[in-house]
């Protein structure tokens, strides 16, 4: 059943690389997103004695 799933997954080839591209491209955005997050948070964070 694997091997059935692999080989429709891999057949077209442009529907293949444009996965793989969507996936990547997701994957970085979400990751970037979340960067600029934790460095705004980190930024804004109170000076007091609160850790």
């Amino acid at each position: 059943m694997n091997w059935v799933a692999l080989q429709m997954l891999t057949g077209d080839r442009a529907k293949y690389l444009g996965l793989i591209f969507a996936i990547s491209f997701s994957s970085f955005s979400i990751v970037q997103q979340a960067s600029i997050f934790c460095g705004l948070m980190n930024r804004t964070k109170s000076q007091s004695g609160f850790a």
